[in-house]
């Protein structure tokens, strides 16, 4: 994330104001080129200028983060890790960034009509509507991701989580199993463009920049000086700003968008309106139980643990009582992840080292 604070600041350089840096990058990355995000958003009409401004190996490492892809089943591109100690997709965030600052140049927050699946029992067409900023981070994304499963085309409908080669030069991430359509760095970065979507909507003054929001968002700071709206709560704050209701209603109108632009017709065979109703309520079910309602989980591989000591024994659900265990000595909380991953490795090196236990837990 540093590295893409320290590419924005150049780009700011040449754009005064945030609006039309987004509007630019926008045009130039493509990080929002499918006919359902250009339907919210707008369409892409012009790359000519080529980010001349950049050099040529920032250029190309700003390009290709935009691209989120996989590489076969274990490597994922267009991440980037995050101070908090997440993973975060780049191209899901300005997409959020993006359609908040066009709603709020817009004076107005305007769901996009449209007319969606056969005439009702009198005739008419069914009107819904879509939420620029819901659609174009998270819930165009949440209907596909169940149709595809629903469809036997992924293992998986959520997840997975990954791991970096290296956390003090992350290069490559490598996925913990099959990937679906919407990994854990596509929700993370989704509910982040989301949130900060939602705050460039209404805060009253534009930030300076974007790379001022970025840097309080994802650092100490926080958004408005407030420590507790940064990414380290992105789940609480995401459940305060959208209610599982309205995700509902965005994911099920969002699947009559993909029915009509026929962008994945095939996944629509044989589902009726009762079969996607019914989809779309499992997946905000699964979606608010692992992602909204659950505390995050760092994995190991992130915060340097060492192996286990033997062979683990896998918890089964549900557990009949769970201990949390403490440092003997109470000082000041870690804040930041480099932070609290040294404390873990302290913890972790004192249980195995001085205690002679097989990890930092036991059973």
């Amino acid at each position: 994330m540093d590295t893409v604070i320290e590419i924005l600041n150049d780009v700011e350089f040449h754009f005064k104001t945030p609006d039309l840096i987004m509007a630019q990058l926008y045009q130039e990355l493509e990080f929002c080129n499918s006919k359902v995000c250009q339907f919210v958003l707008g369409p892409v009409t012009s790359r000519t200028l080529d980010l001349p401004y950049l050099s040529k190996a920032k250029r190309m490492f700003f390009k290709n983060l935009m691209n989120h892809t996989f590489h076969g089943s274990e490597v994922e591109h267009g991440v980037v890790l995050t101070p908090d100690g997440t993973t975060i997709s780049i191209s899901h965030l300005f997409a959020g960034i993006a359609a908040g600052l066009k709603m709020k140049n817009e004076l107005t927050l305007p769901e996009k009509p449209l007319i969606t699946g056969p005439p009702n029992n009198s005739g008419e067409e069914s009107q819904l509507s879509l939420d620029p900023l819901i659609s174009s981070t998270i819930s165009m994304d949440l209907g596909m991701t169940f149709l595809l499963f629903y469809s036997k085309q992924n293992q998986v409908a959520l997840g997975p989580n990954g791991c970096w080669d290296s956390i003090s030069e992350p290069r490559t991430f490598i996925l913990m199993g099959p990937p679906s359509y919407m990994p854990d760095a596509v929700i993370n970065g989704a509910m982040d463009g989301f949130i900060l979507g939602t705050h460039l909507v209404e805060k009253v003054d534009p930030p300076s920049n974007i790379s001022v929001l970025l840097n309080d968002y994802y650092g100490s700071k926080g958004l408005n000086g407030k420590e507790k709206i940064r990414s380290n709560f992105r789940r609480k704050i995401f459940a305060a700003l959208l209610s599982k209701e309205k995700l509902q209603e965005q994911v099920e109108n969002a699947l009559g968008l993909l029915w009509k632009m026929n962008e994945a017709s095939s996944l629509f065979e044989g589902i009726t309106d009762k079969k996607l109703t019914f989809l779309t309520k499992q997946a905000i079910d699964e979606f608010m139980t692992m992602y909204v309602e659950c505390p995050a989980i760092i994995p190991r591989c992130i915060w340097g643990a060492r192996p286990y000591k033997g062979t683990p024994t896998q918890l089964k659900l549900p557990l009949g009582f769970v201990y949390i265990h403490h440092t003997s000595t109470p000082s000041k909380p870690c804040q930041n992840f480099s932070t609290c991953a040294a404390d873990m490795r302290s913890m972790q090196r004192f249980h195995q080292d001085d205690r002679g236990w097989d990890d930092i837990g036991y059973r």
